[in-house]
């Protein structure tokens, strides 16, 4: 995301995309559609994730900015929406 400025899906290069997903391009999120969005957003990061770098993060609340109605930092990693077995920071 830092690179492309864009939300996408991991670019790994035309052949490999290809292969992936069925086309050259990593898929572009569009962002702007969430402007007219009224559901509430919770922006949820970890501390500790290795797959998504801070600046990613950062580039991304700053794009949905008001839409977000509460950012939560939590202890973790990138996993950690997955299987952590702690999950009272979703029911805050």
């Amino acid at each position: 995301m830092i690179k492309s400025k864009q939300l996408q899906d991991l670019d790994f290069g035309a052949a490999e995309n290809l292969q992936r997903y069925g086309h050259v391009d990593a898929h572009i999120y569009d962002t702007d559609k969430v402007k007219n969005c009224t559901v509430p957003i919770v922006f949820v990061t970890t501390k500790g994730d290795r797959t998504v770098i801070p600046a990613s993060s950062k580039h991304l609340s700053d794009r949905l900015g008001n839409q977000i109605t509460k950012r939560i930092e939590i202890e973790g990693g990138h996993v950690t929406f997955g299987v952590g077995k702690d999950d009272t920071w979703f029911r805050e």
